[in-house]
């Protein structure tokens, strides 16, 4: 069509579009007015979901037949069961009440909110909202009894549980919750063949129910069997594809298993649905602990204590992270928590007492090392050494000789430790058996640098030469391009006044490391105990232009200098 030019034909073709529009509409009008689904068939498609584990499949279904009917009761009561199977107890719970509002059959509810309560930790509420009622049948009365006995088991009442547990399998022998219950109960209680007994029970009644393979789960963990307990986690897993805490469950005991890039994968799934939850943030951060990834697992372990700062677990792990990290205040921080409520955790006894010693801290440190190295009557040579080293180091060399002794005696190859107890006797005017123990250490390794020093000082204080210039010429043999070895000759020829002998062997020391300060230094002095200020003058000018920055040579420089003008 132009501007003001009629054409009957594209007037008549815009009509039909119109037409077909309007039909379009009308039949979408048509279709919005009328689902293609009723509530039932929603629900029917919500369960069919839940069965695979498609748990927000199925909370969709859900939500499309409550819009047609809100108060359509079993659509309520399958959404809380979603809730719930999903890991989220505390919609699930207010689903559940909501179909008990509407008078939904008790036995159609009450397990399910029962288990939502319980793991909100609403004991007393599980009794007094679910009520064991004599018109419902023996098995329904049966899986609400043990709802109860959880109930009096998370309300401290033991006894009363287990009658609980008892009933319920009197009601129905094939209650395998009941026998789990029991066996989780023996379990709280220390009677782990108990707990074994009845969780053969529950393998026996139902080897496929969930909470079944959870507990076969948890006390494979328990024994230290973290294979077998992975194996069964993963089984409770597949069964809660869609819930993250049995994910939690395996990459617990993967991690346990040593199994690490799986744990993390794990943790890893979790953490995408539950990003701030602090059951995942801990096992990240264990994870991080456990293959070194230190600072990780001291930011993953914050978030955790920043939610709950009362978490005593990490308070370890945060200890260990922070004193990997050579934070040695915080970690002797959290661990002194931490052993305020775990006071015989041996490993964290020890790390505590560590931290303690690298914060000098000695007295302290000695108080909880000693006393831990006593009730382990002499079966960790390392704490030996270190109540050795602290008692010293807090002048109770007595003390010290006696630890040290005790941990040679269990290790007679550690160098350190014979070393620190020869530096003790020596000092305590036990000069020939010290000397023994430094030579013992050097016997032991010829390089461990602490038991050359000591020993050669021991020497050379006795005035043994040539077994001092044995030392020496042995650091030479096996370190020839260190100065040590010819530092300690030179040493050795002063001693004996052979200067020219002293002079060529600092003079190597020098070459063999020409950046070592202490070689020129050595040198220098040996010119100025000649009174050779030129000498002397000659060898630091050398020896500055390799070490620039060196105060010790510029000091001497300054001192040979003043000497120099002096002698004009």
């Amino acid at each position: 069509m132009v501007f003001g030019v009629h054409r009957p034909n594209a007037i008549a073709e815009l009509v039909r579009i119109l037409v077909a529009v309007l039909f379009v509409a009308v039949l979408v009008a048509a279709c919005e007015d009328k689902p293609t689904l009723t509530p039932k068939e929603f629900v029917e498609r919500a369960e069919e979901h839940r069965q695979k584990g498609q748990y927000r499949a199925g909370v969709i279904q859900i939500k499309n037949a409550l819009q047609q009917d809100p108060n359509y009761v079993d659509a309520r009561v399958l959404l809380g069961r979603i809730y719930l199977e999903g890991g989220d107890a505390e919609s699930a719970e207010g689903e559940l009440f909501r179909a008990k509002d509407l008078k939904a059959d008790l036995a159609e509810y009450a397990v399910p909110l029962g288990k939502a309560l319980l793991q909100g930790r609403k004991f007393q509420e599980v009794l007094n909202e679910i009520p064991v009622v004599d018109s419902i049948p023996a098995a329904e009365r049966s899986a609400i009894t043990v709802l109860h006995g959880y109930a009096h088991a998370g309300l401290g009442d033991a006894e009363r549980a287990e009658r609980h547990f008892k009933t319920a399998l009197s009601l129905n022998a094939s209650e395998a919750s009941a026998y789990v219950g029991l066996a989780r109960l023996a379990v709280a209680q220390g009677d782990l063949g108990k707990a074994e007994a009845a969780a053969d029970a529950a393998v026996g009644v139902d080897a496929e129910d969930f909470d079944v393979i959870n507990l076969l789960a948890g006390l494979a963990f328990q024994r230290g069997e973290y294979d077998m307990a992975v194996e069964y986690f993963q089984q409770a897993a597949d069964k809660r594809r869609g819930n993250p805490f049995p994910l939690l469950f395996l990459a617990h005991a993967q991690i346990g298993a040593e199994q690490f890039d799986d744990a993390s994968a794990n943790v890893n799934k979790a953490l995408k649905l539950l990003p701030k939850h602090p059951t995942a943030l801990f096992l990240s951060a264990l994870v991080a602990l456990r293959t070194g990834n230190y600072q990780t697992a001291q930011s993953d372990i914050e978030r955790v204590l920043t939610q709950t700062p009362d978490h005593i677990r990490s308070r370890l792990v945060a200890g260990i992270a922070s004193f990997a990290l050579e934070n040695y205040e915080q970690a002797a921080q959290h661990l002194q928590i931490y052993l305020s409520k775990s006071p015989n955790d041996v490993r964290a006894r020890r790390v505590y007492a560590s931290a303690l010693t690298m914060l000098r801290r000695d007295e302290e440190a000695l108080q909880v090392a000693k006393k831990l190295a006593d009730e382990r009557e002499d079966k960790d040579e390392t704490l030996l050494a270190l109540v050795g080293t602290l008692a010293a180091r807090t002048g109770d060399l007595a003390l010290g000789e006696q630890y040290l002794m005790r941990a040679v005696e269990r290790n007679p190859d550690d160098a350190l430790a014979l070393s620190k107890l020869g530096a003790i006797r020596i000092n305590l005017g036990k000069t020939a058996e010290g000397t023994d123990d430094l030579q013992e250490a050097f016997e032991v390794d010829p390089n461990f640098e602490r038991s050359i020093g000591l020993l050669f000082s021991t020497y050379m204080s006795e005035e043994r030469y040539d077994e001092a210039l044995r030392i020496a010429e042995d650091y030479q043999a096996k370190q020839p391009d260190a100065s040590t070895g010819f530092n300690l000759e030179g040493f050795v020829h002063i001693a004996t006044r052979d200067y020219e002998k002293a002079r060529q062997a600092f003079q190597k020391a020098a070459e063999a490391a020409p950046g070592d300060v202490s070689a020129n230094h050595n040198l220098a002095n040996l010119e100025l105990a000649q009174g050779n200020l030129e000498g002397a003058n000659e060898v630091l000018s050398q020896a500055l232009q390799s070490s620039p920055d060196s105060t010790q040579l510029m000091v001497q420089m300054a001192k040979v200098q003043a000497l120099r003008g002096e002698s004009k």
